[in-house]
């Protein structure tokens, strides 16, 4: 679930019935994120419309590290990480509250991590790779 969304320990999937849950969910995504700005990839992709750029005021670049610098394989994602800037504008951190607790964060249907932890890189898209399917079952979100 995402952060800030009510949450009930009688409301965790486990097993088989994760999966499903998870399908279900990539489905409505895609449905309701259709058309986004940064639509390069997959629309099954379980990426909220949140994700997407947004132009800063003024002109003026966007102010903070580049999604180029941040989000890199096998490197750690910042503890503090609220979103990275692109030449389109700044794109807010997409952020995961699992059942337990830890949060975990996607970036451009490809990289996902939890704050702290070393970021990972989908050898596809976010919705076809098993270890972020796995991940996304034990985070219970």
């Amino acid at each position: 679930m995402r952060a800030g969304t009510a949450y009930h320990r009688s409301m965790r999937i486990t097993g088989k019935t994760a999966g499903l849950a998870f399908a279900t969910c990539l489905t409505a995504a895609a449905l309701t994120a259709c058309g986004g700005t940064d639509s390069s990839t997959v629309a099954a992709d379980p990426a909220p419309t949140s994700t997407s750029a947004s132009a800063t005021s003024g002109g003026n670049p966007p102010q903070g590290p580049t999604c180029g610098h941040v989000w890199r394989d096998h490197h750690q994602l910042p503890r503090d990480y609220r979103g990275c800037a692109t030449g389109a504008g700044w794109v807010k951190a997409e952020v995961y509250q699992c059942s337990d607790g830890h949060r975990l964060v996607t970036y451009a249907h490809a990289f996902y991590a939890s704050p702290g932890r070393t970021i990972s890189r989908a050898a596809t898209t976010l919705a076809k790779d098993d270890g972020f399917q796995q991940t996304m079952a034990v985070c219970g979100a």
